[in-house]
Protein backbone atom coordinates (compact mmCIF):
# COMPACT_ATOMS: atom_id res chain seq x y z
CA UNK A 1 0.00 0.00 0.00
CA UNK A 2 3.04 2.06 1.10
CA UNK A 3 5.01 2.40 -2.49
CA UNK A 4 1.66 2.61 -4.65
CA UNK A 5 0.42 5.93 -2.42
CA UNK A 6 3.47 7.05 -2.35
CA UNK A 7 5.01 6.84 -6.05
CA UNK A 8 1.85 7.65 -7.58
CA UNK A 9 2.96 11.29 -8.58
CA UNK A 10 6.78 9.59 -9.01
CA UNK A 11 6.12 9.79 -12.94
CA UNK A 12 6.67 13.19 -13.51
CA UNK A 13 9.39 14.01 -10.41
CA UNK A 14 12.75 14.54 -10.57
CA UNK A 15 13.94 14.32 -7.00
CA UNK A 16 17.52 13.72 -6.55
CA UNK A 17 18.47 10.11 -4.46
CA UNK A 18 19.06 12.42 -1.27
CA UNK A 19 15.60 13.82 -1.84
CA UNK A 20 14.28 9.96 -2.60
CA UNK A 21 16.01 8.75 0.69
CA UNK A 22 14.48 11.55 2.89
CA UNK A 23 11.17 10.99 1.98
CA UNK A 24 11.08 7.13 2.77
CA UNK A 25 13.48 7.01 5.84
CA UNK A 26 10.89 7.07 8.33
CA UNK A 27 8.58 4.74 6.71
CA UNK A 28 11.48 2.21 5.64
CA UNK A 29 12.22 2.54 9.26
CA UNK A 30 9.02 1.49 10.07
CA UNK A 31 8.53 -1.21 7.98
CA UNK A 32 11.89 -2.92 9.57
CA UNK A 33 10.81 -2.43 13.00
CA UNK A 34 7.71 -4.08 12.49
CA UNK A 35 9.55 -7.21 9.91
CA UNK A 36 12.16 -7.17 12.57
CA UNK A 37 14.96 -6.10 11.72
CA UNK A 38 17.08 -3.35 12.99
CA UNK A 39 16.11 0.04 11.90
CA UNK A 40 19.15 1.54 11.45
CA UNK A 41 19.94 -1.74 8.83
CA UNK A 42 22.28 -0.05 5.99
CA UNK A 43 20.37 0.65 2.88
CA UNK A 44 22.28 -1.82 0.36
CA UNK A 45 21.24 -4.61 2.40
CA UNK A 46 17.43 -3.08 2.92
CA UNK A 47 17.08 -2.80 -0.82
CA UNK A 48 19.07 -5.86 -1.70
CA UNK A 49 16.67 -8.29 -3.87
CA UNK A 50 15.80 -11.34 -1.56
CA UNK A 51 17.87 -14.29 -4.04
CA UNK A 52 21.40 -12.59 -2.37
CA UNK A 53 20.41 -12.46 0.87
CA UNK A 54 18.32 -8.73 0.96
CA UNK A 55 15.12 -7.69 2.55
CA UNK A 56 13.90 -6.86 -1.11
CA UNK A 57 12.30 -3.39 -0.09
CA UNK A 58 12.25 -1.29 -3.46
CA UNK A 59 13.59 1.97 -3.22
CA UNK A 60 11.85 5.24 -3.72
CA UNK A 61 14.24 6.35 -6.36
CA UNK A 62 14.56 3.45 -8.69
CA UNK A 63 10.22 3.32 -8.17
CA UNK A 64 10.84 6.99 -9.94
CA UNK A 65 13.03 6.12 -12.38
CA UNK A 66 10.52 2.95 -13.73
CA UNK A 67 7.48 5.83 -13.53
CA UNK A 68 9.55 8.08 -15.83
CA UNK A 69 10.35 5.03 -18.17
CA UNK A 70 6.83 4.09 -18.31
CA UNK A 71 5.15 7.07 -18.63
CA UNK A 72 7.03 8.30 -21.61
CA UNK A 73 6.70 4.73 -23.42
CA UNK A 74 2.93 4.75 -22.76
CA UNK A 75 2.51 8.34 -23.93
CA UNK A 76 4.41 8.03 -26.63
CA UNK A 77 2.81 4.92 -28.01
CA UNK A 78 -0.72 6.50 -27.10
CA UNK A 79 0.15 9.37 -30.17
CA UNK A 80 -1.89 12.13 -27.64
CA UNK A 81 -1.37 15.38 -26.99
CA UNK A 82 0.74 14.23 -24.07
CA UNK A 83 2.95 12.37 -26.17
CA UNK A 84 3.24 15.13 -28.84
CA UNK A 85 4.24 17.48 -25.69
CA UNK A 86 7.14 14.80 -25.08
CA UNK A 87 8.56 14.77 -28.70
CA UNK A 88 8.77 18.20 -28.66
CA UNK A 89 10.31 17.94 -24.96
CA UNK A 90 12.84 15.03 -26.76
CA UNK A 91 13.64 17.34 -29.81
CA UNK A 92 14.57 20.37 -27.45
CA UNK A 93 16.45 18.52 -25.23
CA UNK A 94 18.25 16.66 -28.13
CA UNK A 95 18.81 20.17 -30.28
CA UNK A 96 20.38 21.88 -26.73
CA UNK A 97 22.57 18.47 -26.40
CA UNK A 98 24.40 18.83 -29.81
CA UNK A 99 24.66 14.96 -29.88
CA UNK A 100 24.14 13.16 -33.03
CA UNK A 101 22.99 10.25 -31.24
CA UNK A 102 19.62 9.90 -29.41
CA UNK A 103 19.80 11.63 -26.04
CA UNK A 104 18.56 8.39 -24.42
CA UNK A 105 20.74 5.71 -26.96
CA UNK A 106 23.64 6.74 -25.17
CA UNK A 107 22.34 7.28 -21.62
CA UNK A 108 26.15 6.88 -20.42
CA UNK A 109 27.57 9.92 -22.63
CA UNK A 110 27.09 12.78 -19.42
CA UNK A 111 24.89 15.60 -20.62
CA UNK A 112 25.05 17.39 -16.96
CA UNK A 113 25.63 20.62 -18.86
CA UNK A 114 22.18 20.87 -19.68
CA UNK A 115 20.97 21.12 -16.13
CA UNK A 116 21.29 24.63 -16.68
CA UNK A 117 18.46 24.44 -18.93
CA UNK A 118 16.03 23.07 -16.31
CA UNK A 119 16.03 19.43 -18.80
CA UNK A 120 15.91 17.58 -15.33
CA UNK A 121 13.08 15.12 -16.30
CA UNK A 122 14.72 14.07 -19.61
CA UNK A 123 17.86 13.82 -17.34
CA UNK A 124 16.06 11.63 -15.03
CA UNK A 125 15.25 9.03 -17.46
CA UNK A 126 18.56 8.78 -19.07
CA UNK A 127 20.62 8.22 -15.37
CA UNK A 128 17.63 5.20 -15.03
CA UNK A 129 18.29 3.66 -18.75
CA UNK A 130 22.37 3.83 -17.20
CA UNK A 131 21.60 2.31 -14.09
CA UNK A 132 19.78 -0.34 -16.03
CA UNK A 133 22.58 -0.65 -18.79
CA UNK A 134 19.56 -0.10 -21.75
CA UNK A 135 18.81 2.77 -24.29
CA UNK A 136 15.54 3.81 -25.38
CA UNK A 137 14.86 4.20 -29.51
CA UNK A 138 12.21 6.35 -31.22
CA UNK A 139 11.43 6.33 -35.02
CA UNK A 140 10.35 9.80 -35.16
CA UNK A 141 13.60 10.92 -33.11
CA UNK A 142 15.31 13.64 -34.44
CA UNK A 143 19.11 13.96 -35.03
CA UNK A 144 21.59 16.50 -36.26
CA UNK A 145 22.95 14.75 -39.37
CA UNK A 146 26.58 15.70 -40.55
CA UNK A 147 26.85 17.61 -43.74
CA UNK A 148 30.30 16.35 -45.21
CA UNK A 149 33.14 13.65 -44.86
CA UNK A 150 35.05 14.80 -41.63
CA UNK A 151 32.47 17.23 -40.05
CA UNK A 152 32.51 16.63 -36.46
CA UNK A 153 29.62 17.83 -34.12
CA UNK A 154 30.98 20.92 -31.83
CA UNK A 155 29.63 19.86 -28.41
CA UNK A 156 30.87 15.72 -28.83
CA UNK A 157 34.27 17.47 -29.84
CA UNK A 158 34.42 19.69 -26.36
CA UNK A 159 32.80 16.80 -24.53
CA UNK A 160 35.68 14.49 -25.77
CA UNK A 161 38.43 16.78 -24.75
CA UNK A 162 38.53 17.04 -21.06
CA UNK A 163 36.35 20.53 -20.37
CA UNK A 164 34.44 20.55 -16.80
CA UNK A 165 30.73 20.68 -16.90
CA UNK A 166 30.53 24.42 -16.16
CA UNK A 167 33.14 24.83 -19.36
CA UNK A 168 30.91 22.51 -21.13
CA UNK A 169 27.65 24.41 -20.07
CA UNK A 170 29.59 28.17 -21.29
CA UNK A 171 30.45 26.37 -25.13
CA UNK A 172 27.38 25.38 -25.29
CA UNK A 173 25.95 28.79 -24.86
CA UNK A 174 27.86 29.56 -27.32
CA UNK A 175 26.60 27.14 -29.78
CA UNK A 176 23.55 28.12 -29.01
CA UNK A 177 23.89 31.92 -29.63
CA UNK A 178 25.30 31.05 -33.16
CA UNK A 179 23.01 28.39 -33.59
CA UNK A 180 25.18 25.78 -34.84
CA UNK A 181 26.08 22.15 -34.12
CA UNK A 182 28.50 21.11 -36.80
CA UNK A 183 32.08 22.16 -37.51
CA UNK A 184 30.31 22.97 -40.83
CA UNK A 185 28.66 25.52 -40.13
CA UNK A 186 31.29 27.87 -39.00
CA UNK A 187 33.39 27.28 -41.72
CA UNK A 188 33.61 28.77 -45.04
CA UNK A 189 32.62 27.10 -48.40
CA UNK A 190 35.80 25.39 -49.31
CA UNK A 191 35.68 23.70 -46.07
CA UNK A 192 39.12 24.77 -45.38
CA UNK A 193 39.09 27.66 -42.82
CA UNK A 194 36.56 28.54 -39.62
CA UNK A 195 34.72 31.99 -40.68
CA UNK A 196 36.44 35.09 -38.77
CA UNK A 197 32.77 36.18 -37.18
CA UNK A 198 32.59 32.79 -35.62
CA UNK A 199 35.87 33.40 -33.05
CA UNK A 200 36.38 36.75 -32.59
CA UNK A 201 33.20 37.16 -30.73
CA UNK A 202 30.30 37.91 -32.43
CA UNK A 203 27.99 39.94 -31.14
CA UNK A 204 24.79 38.51 -32.85
CA UNK A 205 24.48 35.15 -34.51
CA UNK A 206 25.85 35.36 -38.29
CA UNK A 207 23.13 32.95 -39.64
CA UNK A 208 19.76 32.39 -39.52
CA UNK A 209 18.70 28.54 -38.91
CA UNK A 210 16.08 26.47 -40.21
CA UNK A 211 15.66 25.45 -36.45
CA UNK A 212 13.93 26.59 -33.90
CA UNK A 213 16.35 27.40 -31.18
CA UNK A 214 15.96 28.94 -27.81
CA UNK A 215 16.60 33.26 -27.02
CA UNK A 216 20.22 32.97 -25.81
CA UNK A 217 22.00 36.41 -25.00
CA UNK A 218 25.12 36.80 -26.21
CA UNK A 219 28.28 35.03 -24.30
CA UNK A 220 30.90 37.49 -22.31
CA UNK A 221 34.37 37.93 -23.04
CA UNK A 222 35.07 34.71 -20.80
CA UNK A 223 32.86 32.42 -22.67
CA UNK A 224 34.35 33.78 -25.84
CA UNK A 225 38.07 33.23 -24.92
CA UNK A 226 37.04 29.69 -23.61
CA UNK A 227 35.26 29.37 -27.23
CA UNK A 228 38.78 29.75 -28.96
CA UNK A 229 40.37 27.76 -26.69
CA UNK A 230 38.20 24.78 -27.54
CA UNK A 231 38.56 25.05 -31.20
CA UNK A 232 42.37 25.82 -31.02
CA UNK A 233 43.31 22.19 -31.57
CA UNK A 234 41.34 22.09 -34.78
CA UNK A 235 43.32 25.29 -36.22
CA UNK A 236 46.54 25.00 -38.09
CA UNK A 237 47.42 28.84 -37.68
CA UNK A 238 46.14 32.03 -36.11
CA UNK A 239 43.92 32.65 -39.39
CA UNK A 240 41.23 29.86 -38.66
CA UNK A 241 42.93 27.34 -41.56
CA UNK A 242 42.21 24.14 -40.34
CA UNK A 243 44.42 21.19 -40.04
CA UNK A 244 41.96 18.94 -41.70
CA UNK A 245 39.67 20.07 -44.07
CA UNK A 246 36.22 19.33 -44.22
CA UNK A 247 35.94 16.97 -47.79
CA UNK A 248 32.68 18.36 -49.54
CA UNK A 249 33.34 16.75 -52.83
CA UNK A 250 33.84 13.43 -51.66
CA UNK A 251 30.57 13.35 -49.80
CA UNK A 252 28.74 14.34 -53.25
CA UNK A 253 30.89 11.29 -54.87
CA UNK A 254 29.82 9.16 -52.80
CA UNK A 255 26.22 9.53 -52.94
CA UNK A 256 24.30 6.44 -53.81
CA UNK A 257 20.73 6.29 -55.89
CA UNK A 258 18.51 3.15 -55.25
CA UNK A 259 16.28 1.93 -58.07
CA UNK A 260 12.52 2.49 -57.36
CA UNK A 261 12.44 -1.60 -56.25
CA UNK A 262 15.84 -1.08 -54.52
CA UNK A 263 17.52 -4.07 -56.30
CA UNK A 264 20.11 -1.64 -57.38
CA UNK A 265 22.23 1.10 -56.03
CA UNK A 266 24.94 2.98 -58.45
CA UNK A 267 26.99 6.07 -57.61
CA UNK A 268 25.41 9.32 -58.81
CA UNK A 269 28.24 9.51 -61.60
CA UNK A 270 27.30 5.68 -62.91
CA UNK A 271 23.67 7.48 -62.73
CA UNK A 272 24.72 9.82 -64.56
CA UNK A 273 26.32 7.59 -67.47
CA UNK A 274 23.31 5.84 -67.88
CA UNK A 275 20.92 8.56 -67.72
CA UNK A 276 22.74 9.96 -71.05
CA UNK A 277 23.00 6.98 -72.89
CA UNK A 278 20.33 6.10 -75.64
CA UNK A 279 16.97 4.18 -75.05
CA UNK A 280 18.59 0.77 -76.92
CA UNK A 281 21.52 0.92 -74.43
CA UNK A 282 20.55 1.82 -71.12
CA UNK A 283 18.30 -1.86 -70.79
CA UNK A 284 21.45 -3.39 -71.43
CA UNK A 285 23.49 -2.71 -68.09
CA UNK A 286 22.55 -5.13 -65.67
CA UNK A 287 23.55 -4.98 -61.91
CA UNK A 288 27.34 -5.89 -61.22
CA UNK A 289 28.38 -6.72 -64.84
CA UNK A 290 30.93 -3.93 -65.03
CA UNK A 291 31.92 -5.02 -68.73
CA UNK A 292 27.95 -3.89 -70.16
CA UNK A 293 28.21 -0.56 -68.03
CA UNK A 294 28.49 1.89 -71.00
CA UNK A 295 31.94 4.37 -71.10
Amino acid sequence: MYLPKVGYSAGVASLTQQQCHQVEQRAVQAFLGSLGYNANMPRVVVQAPESISGIGLTSLYNEQGIEHVNTLTRHMRANGEVGTFLLILLRTCQLLSGQTSSIFQKPFVSLEYLQEFKQKWALKVRDTLARANTEMVFSDQWTPKKFCLGDLLLMELFTSTGFTTPELAQLNRCCIFLQVNMLSEICNAHGDRILTECLDRPCSSFQKSTLVWPNQACPGPKQWALWQLALKPLLANDMGQLRTPLDHGSSRALTWIKSGNGSTTMTLAVFTVLMRCSAQTLPRWLPGDKSSVPT
